[in-house]
């Protein structure tokens, strides 16, 4: 209520220690504190891990107490979840459906038994966005020089879809935060800095001590609402259309365009919207951060390159950012079927010819079904590999699983070998964040029993194979042949970020809903947002290893306005009953002031997504029967 974010800060600079951790509590005096990188976002911030008798017992940001932050993921979750008992320490073989632990030698031996017989074409690896640049690295080049084959993704390809490469072009361009803190004119799009983004928070009022105008457009009322000098509140299906005419306003006449769209506009929002367009124009250097509110809609493509053209028009500088931690690293490591490390593209013979020259390995040709789309749910697979990502989104259908991760799956019968992989604090590694900045994390403590990490595991299999080129014995060796391939790549460095003018994306399409509106001969009440969880890691919720994070982001539930509540009968926890024209799904409700009048949202685990991302509802409260 206070509108705290959990950042922590006060903690650490609280005269008495009155304020304390509840994880290290009665931990005692740490051993070391071990420099490296938080996973969590795209931000990627400094942060120290504290260490004590070989265990992780908490984190902090890295500088003076008060000076630097760290958001509640950073801050307080790191150890609840590097050190969860449900943490995974042995490989594991399910025969007849029944588990039996194995070494790790038995493990590798079976894994090629099935990786040799398997056609290059009926092989699939997922690898999550969370993992570090190394991962990223040899697991691309396990499937291109061992497997034969193209069919590599990440999770973050199908959390941003259609508009991943929109998204990468826009990220080679990010400036860094010190930008903010200098800017005159900041202006905010879907940028909800309380919680997961409170760091952004901390620069922001820096700006504004000096002076900025913080101008802010979203959808829902946010912690920005209070406190921006401006603040547009759109309609959820209508976002396009209002970065359409900020753009009309900014190349034409600000003060004499017609802007009389009153269908998605009041009267008081034109005059705002121009307001906001004066204060881009008559500001030198102005800057745009696009939040992870707009990077998750069905036309998000579209609205992309309209804020690109707004930046453009304005010239203002981006910053982008999207949830996923390292999405730009598994770019630049050519973890996707159409791009090579360095971000060549996969379909032309010369840079197809270079990487041999670079593995000593011929490489196959890309072809076109070569996409990601292949590797989805309607494709049958001989071998479906996954690497930190969950099993419940891809099919049983596919003949064997391996499933290399931290946690065990959602459904444990689903997969057919399990492999423990270390934790972050657990090995070394580097990212690329939202700048493509390349920044170090470091192992503050040993593994946990059998785990390793995914690069040392995939190196093992690719030898016994007998494949060459794989015989790395640390981290540092595989970085050295990560920067013969990826100009630029060193620690702390800007890696090279090339154009990326050479991927097409496809325009995506809205439908007009919304309160009394009319789609097809059916009258909707409401429009209904249901978005992916942005705060996720390795393909499962945070929340389900740090208690504390299920108070601040309740998922699988569904957010109404007061209002709109009282007017249904619904009361906070009922269940209700949501129709679309797509799906029918009950979720309990959740009142908030926040959201807008005649809209509802609900975030949802990936494993649980519904379709489209907006569409017009009809709610009714249902009782539901319990055992």
């Amino acid at each position: 209520e206070a509108g705290c974010s959990f950042c922590g800060a006060c903690v650490d600079v609280c005269p008495t220690g009155a304020l304390s951790e509840k994880t290290r509590k009665w931990a005692g005096i740490p051993d070391e504190y071990v420099p490296s990188t938080c996973p969590f976002c795209s931000l990627g911030c400094p942060v120290n891990i504290i260490v004590k008798d070989n265990r992780v017992i908490g984190s902090q940001p890295v500088g003076q107490p008060g000076n630097n932050h760290l958001c509640v993921k950073g801050r307080f979750s790191i150890t609840e979840l590097v050190n969860h008992p449900s943490r995974l320490t042995q490989p594991t073989i399910f025969m007849e459906n029944k588990p039996l632990a194995i070494d790790w030698q038995e493990a590798i031996s079976k894994i090629t038994e099935k990786l040799s017989s398997c056609p290059p074409e009926n092989f699939g690896m997922i690898i999550s966005a969370n993992a570090t640049n190394e991962d990223l690295y040899i697991a691309q080049k396990f499937t291109r020089c061992v497997m034969k084959s193209h069919q590599i993704t990440t999770s973050g390809r199908f959390h941003y879809g259609e508009s991943f490469f929109t998204l990468m072009d826009l990220m080679k361009d990010s400036l860094p935060l010190s930008a903010i803190d200098t800017a005159y004119t900041i202006l905010c799009l879907g940028l909800e800095t309380r919680y997961a983004l409170s760091v952004i928070e901390s620069h922001l009022n820096t700006a504004r001590n000096n002076g900025a105008n913080i101008l802010s457009i979203c959808t829902d009322r946010h912690n920005l609402s209070e406190h921006a000098d401006i603040w547009i509140q759109t309609l959820p299906e209508k976002d396009e259309e209002v970065f359409q005419k900020l753009l009309n306003l900014l190349s034409e006449e600000y003060e004499s365009s017609d802007l009389n769209h009153r269908e998605f506009l009041a009267k008081s929002q034109i005059s705002q919207l121009r307001n906001v367009a004066r204060k881009l124009m008559d500001t030198k250097n102005p800057i745009i951060i696009i939040g992870p509110k707009y990077l998750r809609l069905p036309n998000t493509s579209n609205i992309l390159k309209l804020i690109n053209s707004i930046a453009q028009e304005a010239n203002a500088g981006i910053i982008i950012l999207p949830a996923h931690n390292n999405i730009y690293g598994s770019f630049m490591m050519g973890a996707h079927p159409e791009v090579l490390p360095g971000g060549l593209t996969a379909n032309q013979k010369q840079h197809l010819d270079e990487f041999k020259t670079h593995w000593g390995h011929s490489l196959p040709d890309y072809h076109e079904n070569d996409g990601w789309e292949n590797i989805q749910t309607e494709h049958k697979l001989d071998v479906l590999y996954l690497i930190g990502e969950n099993n419940k989104t891809y099919p049983k259908s596919n003949e064997f699983i391996i499933f290399q991760h931290m946690f065990p799956p959602s459904e444990i019968n689903a997969v057919d070998m399990l492999l423990p992989i270390t934790a972050f604090t657990e090995t070394d590694g580097s990212y690329l964040n939202y700048e493509g900045r390349v920044l170090a994390s470091n192992a503050a403590v040993n593994s946990l029993e059998s785990a390793m990490p995914s690069w040392k595991i995939l190196c093992m299999v690719a030898e016994k194979m007998g494949a060459e080129g794989f015989n790395f014995n640390s981290v540092e060796e595989i970085q050295h042949e990560i920067s013969m391939c990826v100009p630029g790549f060193q620690i702390n460095n800007q890696v090279s970020k090339p154009s990326l003018t050479l991927f097409k994306d496809k325009s995506s399409k809205t439908f007009t809903a919304g309160k009394g509106k009319k789609n097809g001969k059916k009258t909707w009440r409401f429009v209904l947002t249901t978005h992916l969880s942005d705060q996720t890691y390795h393909g499962f919720p945070i929340s389900n290893y740090v208690e504390g994070l299920q108070v601040l982001y309740p998922e699988e539930m569904l957010c109404i306005n007061p209002d709109d509540a009282e007017t249904m009968g619904i009361s906070p926890g009922d269940q209700v009953l949501v129709t679309s024209p797509n799906f029918a799904k009950i979720w309990p409700a959740w009142l908030d002031i926040r959201q807008q009048p005649g809209t509802l949202s609900v975030s949802l685990d990936h494993l649980n997504a519904v379709p489209p991302t907006i569409a017009p509802a009809e709610i009714k409260k249902v009782h539901v029967q319990t055992d």
